[in-house]
This record gives structure tokens, C-alpha cells and sequence, in this order.
């Protein structure tokens, strides 16, 4: 019967996606180089909402560094026109050197992950406080066939979830080029939020490229999204995927995006739809940021790119020699009602010659971008009219809510980055619902009944 109640839902909210969205840009604002930076990789934007502030974190180095090596991860203070206040610093604790690392925001807490700077061949995941003071931090041992790239690093099921790119028989940083023989895996870790290892890492077999992938748990499933594995010069094609396992970590099936995706560093669900940011172009060399919107299901509902590059094309010579151009890469996305923030990077670059052989001048100067869009049409369910009747008390609330319910459901936290934290059946009537383990902050109850949708704000102290 339950099986039966989470199909029916499933079905309703498939339906509702088909109302029409889409997504309109407003701004598109450069956040580098500044008075402190001359660069910034690995962008990413988190909203605080008790502030109303955004907070940006990069890769970076001092004005008067040459390019290529980043010296600190830097964060700053913005308001909602992305106007910096004048609050900034650097992460601290976190080795010499800064590049290539993941974050993200749980509660007022933020979690960091990186492989640089480590004496060994180790990932360092640090926390934060919301004042980016340094809480703790630990480090673990990698096997030396993970990559320290484009990490991933997710807060889903109640957990932190992280990834590594594995390639058998591969040593980094000496890997060799890819090759379309190779079978890559994704070792996966798991900590809660005091950073204690949950249970031991283990490698998803299933075939897929998790540089720059993201994870997101909804339905009872853990959602891989990333890319297939590289396959060959020759081919055209960087399919999208998305990976699902049950809550267990095993696996599912694969649900296609597209041929032409990669990095899709930034994922949220915001109880109708999936958003998802990813670089497309089918060459990594350049390309543009697009977002897509999926329904439940994982089926595309809207898709834009926001970003209008030239793609990279030797066989056309296409760009036109010794001309400046631009590649935009690792998106990232925050939500905050109906506006939708997409954090990237973007570097310059200059082809020279296209036979024998495309020569590439890269500037090494990524700058730090955060795109603002409008999302149109109906997105939130509480702008359907069919709503249940529910009442929830206390809010603020310490460790747990009085709810009452005139229909059976679903019932669905989720912080303000659309994560969902914990999924539990909602009952006809009064019911408590506990926040075990679910840190102080503002997060966002879903429910969902054979009625309709409601959802409420609620603070947790």
C-alpha cells in the first residue's frame, strides 16, 4: 500500500510538471578581479537567510602573483544586488596552496573539501561556522588511483557525501590521458555533520566520470548526476546522466540528460522540479553554462543557457584565429524563493592555429561569475488551489513541530539550498515531527497529500 501511495504521488507531481516554466535571465554579475584578487575558480554563491546576505567562496591569489597558482581560498560578503560590503577573509587551516576543492552550506554551517596543500596523498574536509570561523577538520587517506579534481561534495540524506574520480591502474597526478578503454568508478565517502566517518568508503562500479559531478537524494534515491566516461577524441558526445541507487548505494538504473554535458557541479530540487547546471559545448576546451529542469522522474521540462560563447570547432576553424575567447566551467546553483543563482568561473583563451594540430593559449585567469534568473510560471506548490489543510506549531521550533494534517502524505525538510535532509511519511491528523540530528537554521517543510502541496517555512533554534 505504501508502495502503491508513493507511485500515485510520483504520478501527480509528473503531471503537475508539465505546467509551462522557464527561466528568464535578470543580471549577470563579474565578482573578480577585485582590490584583493586577481582571479576566481570554483565559484560558489550560498545564501544566509537569517542575514539576507550571499556568501562567495573562490580560489584565488594576491594581485601581484603570476597565474596558475592559487594561494587561498577566499570568501566575501555580497548583498542581494551582489554588491561586496566590505566582509571578507580566507579560509583557514587548509594547507599551502588552494585548487581544486567542493562546499557546501548545511544549516548555518559550511563544509569544505580538498585535496591540496595535503603532505600526502590525502582529502582534508574542514567545517565552518556561518562567520567562516574554522570549527574542525579531519583528513583521510585516498587511494592513489582517486584524483584530487573536481571533488564532489554533496549534504544529502542527512549526510555528507563525497566523491572521487577512480581510475584502476591510473596513478595521480601522473595520470595519462584519458582513453576510451578505461572503466572509471566513483569511491565514495560518507561523514555526518561533527565530520565522523559513517561506516567505510566503498567504489560505485557502474561506469561514469565523476570530475565535477554532484549527488542529490530525493525519493528514497540517491541521484548521481555526472558524466559518462570519456569516449575518445573522435567522438563528439559528453552524455549527461543521471545514476540512481536506493538508500543503501545499490544501484538502480541510469536515466539519460543529454549528449552534450558535462560538470554539473550544481543540483537542487525544489519539491516539482530538478534544477541542474552543467557546461556544454562538447569539448571541455569551451563552451557555455546551461540549466535544465527535470520533473520527478528526471524528465526535461525547460532548458536555457545562459551564457553565449563561441563553441570550439578545429574542423570549421571556428573561432576565428588569435581572436579572445571564453569558457565558462563548474556551476553552481542556490535557490531563494523564485530566484535561481548560478555560481561558475570563466577563462580566456586564444587559438593560434588550427592545423596540424590546434595550438591553445590558456590565460589561467578564471573570474568569478554569479548569474541571476527569474523563475516564471508555476513553481511552487503553494500556488496550487487544490492545498490540503495543514497547521504546524511551534516556529520557531528546538527539536520538534506539532503537526495536523486533514490527508495522508509525504512529508519532506529541506535547507534553503533545496537539499532534502529527511523524508517521512505524513499522517491524517495530529502527528510530532522530531529534527533529530538536523542542525539550527532555516529549512523548509514539504508536504505532499493525495490533496495537493503546502509548504512552510520553520525555523529551528
Amino acid at each position: 500500500m505504501k508502495k502503491l501511495f508513493i507511485l500515485i504521488i510520483c504520478l501527480f507531481m509528473s503531471a503537475l510538471s508539465e505546467a509551462q516554466v522557464s527561466l528568464t535571465l535578470i543580471n549577470n554579475f563579474q565578482l573578480t578581479p577585485n582590490t584583493q584578487d586577481t582571479s576566481g575558480v570554483f565559484c560558489r554563491a550560498f545564501h544566509h537567510p537569517g542575514r539576507n546576505k550571499f556568501y562567495v567562496v573562490y580560489a584565488s591569489r594576491a594581485l601581484t602573483s603570476p597565474p596558475g597558482f592559487n594561494q587561498y581560498y577566499r570568501w566575501a560578503e555580497y548583498n542581494s544586488n551582489f554588491v561586496a560590503t566590505g566582509l571578507s577573509g580566507t579560509l583557514s587551516g587548509l594547507g599551502s596552496g588552494a585548487g581544486d576543492y567542493a562546499m557546501t552550506m548545511v544549516g548555518n554551517s559550511y563544509y569544505h573539501i580538498t585535496g591540496t596543500g595535503m603532505a600526502a596523498w590525502q582529502y582534508k574536509l574542514s567545517k565552518y561556522d556561518e562567520n567562516f570561523s574554522l570549527v574542525n577538520s579531519t583528513t583521510f587517506t585516498i587511494d592513489p588511483a582517486d584524483s584530487k579534481a573536481d571533488l564532489l561534495l554533496n549534504y544529502a540524506n542527512g549526510k555528507l557525501i563525497i566523491g572521487a574520480f577512480h581510475q584502476t591502474g591510473e596513478n595521480h597526478p601522473t595520470m595519462s590521458m584519458q582513453s576510451p578503454t578505461w572503466t572509471p568508478q566513483m569511491h565514495k565517502w560518507e561523514y555526518d555533520t561533527s565530520l565522523v566517518q559513517i561506516g567505510s568508503s566503498i567504489y560505485l562500479n557502474e561506469t561514469f566520470t565523476t570530475w565535477g559531478g554532484s549527488c542529490i537524494y530525493n525519493s528514497n534515491k540517491y541521484n548521481v548526476v555526472t558524466l559518462e566516461k570519456w569516449l575518445g577524441h573522435g567522438n563528439p558526445n559528453y552524455n549527461l546522466n543521471v545514476y540512481r541507487y536506493d538508500s543503501n548505494w545499490n544501484y538502480i538504473d541510469t536515466k539519460p540528460l543529454n549528449n552534450d554535458g558535462q560538470w554539473s557541479q550544481g543540483v537542487l530540487w525544489d519539491g516539482t522540479y530538478y534544477y541542474v547546471a552543467y557546461h556544454t559545448g562538447h569539448l571541455h576546451r569551451s563552451g557555455n553554462i546551461t540549466i535544465g529542469m527535470y520533473d520527478v522522474n528526471w524528465n526535461s521540462v525547460y532548458t536555457t543557457t545562459i551564457t553565449s560563447n563561441q563553441i570550439f570547432d578545429p574542423a570549421n576553424n571556428s573561432p576565428t584565429l588569435n581572436t579572445t575567447q571564453y569558457n565558462p566551467n563548474r556551476p553552481y546553483l542556490t535557490k531563494v524563493n523564485d530566484t535561481l543563482y548560478v555560481s561558475y568561473d570563466e577563462q580566456q583563451y586564444v587559438c593560434s592555429q588550427y592545423a596540424p594540430i590546434p595550438l591553445v593559449t590558456e590565460s589561467k585567469l578564471w573570474q568569478a561569475h554569479v548569474a541571476k534568473l527569474k523563475i516564471n510560471g508555476i513553481t511552487g506548490i503553494d500556488e496550487y488551489r487544490n492545498k490540503p489543510v495543514i497547521n504546524i506549531h511551534p516556529n520557531p521550533a528546538s527539536n520538534f513541530v506539532n503537526i495536523y494534517s486533514d490527508s495522508k502524505g509525504i512529508i519532506q525538510i529541506m535547507n534553503t539550498s533545496g537539499q532534502i535532509i529527511s523524508t517521512k511519511p505524513l499522517k491524517e491528523g495530529d502527528q510530532i515531527l522530531h529534527f533529530d540530528d538536523i542542525l539550527s537554521g532555516l529549512y523548509l517543510l514539504r508536504l505532499t497529500t493525495y490533496k495537493g502541496f503546502a509548504q512552510r517555512k520553520i525555523i529551528i533554534e
